[in-house]
């Protein structure tokens, strides 16, 4: 499968780093260079819209997740476009020297699953499918983990996430947890074989930096309300859901 690292253009040591440990890993990649909202790079790519956002949420995006969302939303179109599964990577990741070996694995249960996390940021319940070996599992996340630091993703999963994305009110993790929204539910490898760097994850958790004001009791009332609402609707597609059946390794 394809691999592309997005990394900003002056992230050079970051991209350095990813260079090295997927080439000791025999990984061929490819680096896609990230939507840079610091240097005015949104203008004419961002679908974010923030009146919604703040009507909806109670909180706007900060430039830095406008710019991730476009950055992954740009990687969708091109795997929907290409026709191919595409693993999509961030460079802050730690990879596990098993990865090419889960890769392989991955690639044969794609299709059926659409999408498969490799990484995740929070800790959450999942239903096992199937024994990858190795120590490894393939599971569904009945919440998704949070983090979009490496998953594959097949077209006809990229085509369901761009139907459902003409704009943006949220971060792109949680708009990717959101499976009850955009059909495509959060299978993951578990133990991931890609994590957080350490001194990357409390800058990257989502919400960081968001939380300077405080929000109305109007604010916090919506923003109840709709996760009240988008619960039910998980609740509702985790009881219906049926995941498809692996047999071996």
């Amino acid at each position: 499968m394809r691999i592309s690292v997005i990394n900003l253009e002056r992230s050079v040591e970051r991209r350095q780093q990813m260079h090295a440990q997927l080439t000791a890993l025999g990984l061929a990649h490819e680096f896609f260079a990230a939507i840079d909202a610091a240097r005015g790079q949104l203008e004419g790519v961002s679908r974010y819209d923030e009146a919604r956002a703040l009507r909806v949420l109670g909180h706007a995006l900060t430039p830095a997740e406008v710019g991730c969302f476009a950055s992954h939303y740009l990687l969708w179109q091109r795997c929907a476009e290409l026709g191919e599964p595409l693993v999509v990577m961030e460079d802050d990741v730690l990879l596990d020297a098993d990865l090419a070996s889960v890769l392989l694995l991955v690639a044969r249960r794609l299709e059926a699953c659409g999408l498969i996390r490799l990484a995740g940021l929070a800790d959450r319940y999942a239903d096992e499918i199937a024994d990858l070996g190795g120590g490894r599992k393939l599971a569904r996340y009945r919440k998704g983990p949070r983090g979009t630091q490496c998953y594959a993703l097949h077209p006809k999963a990229a085509h369901a996430l761009l139907r459902r994305a003409d704009t943006w009110i949220d971060a792109v993790d949680l708009y990717l947890d959101a499976f009850w929204l955009h059909g495509v539910p959060s299978y993951a490898v578990l133990p991931h074989p890609v994590r957080h760097l350490p001194e990357a994850e409390a800058a990257s958790l989502i919400g960081a930096g968001r939380w300077g004001r405080r929000r109305s009791g109007v604010e916090k009332l919506r923003r109840e309300l709709t996760h009240m609402l988008w619960s039910l609707k998980r609740y509702w597609f985790n009881l219906r859901y049926r995941a498809p059946q692996f047999s071996g390794p």
